[in-house]
């Protein structure tokens, strides 16, 4: 079965264009939310879903562009056990995005997201902007990207990823540490 996925990722990736990454972190390290992407050509629903297919990854919705879409999309609701387990899906792997959570230390968490250029990207999707936001359980410390309280916009070119990576790295209040004394944890 992991091969007829890769076979399905293989001959998808091309089509990718632009990444939109709406998530939540929670306390205990799950993830939930959408994740769309445009096609250059409409994609069925099996093959969409294929690229998000992982351990501890459930697609919960999926919408696809039908046939003759002016712009083809893709757009997902997914939950995933781990930023591991949504990192390793096929669609963020052949994107070349990778993420580790450190555990808890003095109170507070770091998230690191790393991206990279695709091997074979779209040569429509040069110009895009990848964006990928953040909903964090605890108030952001630092941050490389765009923050307000716990949320967090990391925007990129596909053009600013030629020949290099780029890190988003964010550091939060763990849930514990972002109610002072006598106030309510916020939700």
């Amino acid at each position: 079965m992991h091969a007829r996925i890769w076979l399905v990722a293989l001959a998808v990736l091309p089509l990718v264009a632009c990444l939109d990454a709406d998530l939540t972190l929670h306390a205990d390290g799950s993830v939930a939310g959408t994740i769309a992407w445009d096609t250059t050509k409409p994609l069925p629903e099996a093959a969409a879903r294929s690229l998000l297919t992982a351990n501890g990854v459930t697609v919960k919705r999926i919408e696809t562009s039908p046939a003759g879409a002016a712009k083809p999309h893709v757009k997902a609701e997914v939950e995933a056990k781990s930023i591991d387990a949504l990192a390793s899906t096929g669609l963020l792997k052949a994107l070349a995005v990778t993420a580790k959570l450190q555990d808890a230390k003095d109170g507070k968490r770091v998230l690191t997201v790393q991206a990279a250029k695709p091997k074979n990207p779209s040569e429509s999707s040069e110009g895009t902007p990848n964006v990928i936001k953040l909903h964090l359980p605890g108030p952001v410390a630092e941050t490389s990207a765009v923050s307000e309280g716990n949320d967090v916009t990391w925007t990129v070119k596909s053009s600013d990823l030629a020949g290099k990576s780029v890190e988003l790295k964010v550091t939060y209040a763990s849930e514990a540490q972002s109610a002072g004394p006598g106030e309510k944890k916020r939700k």
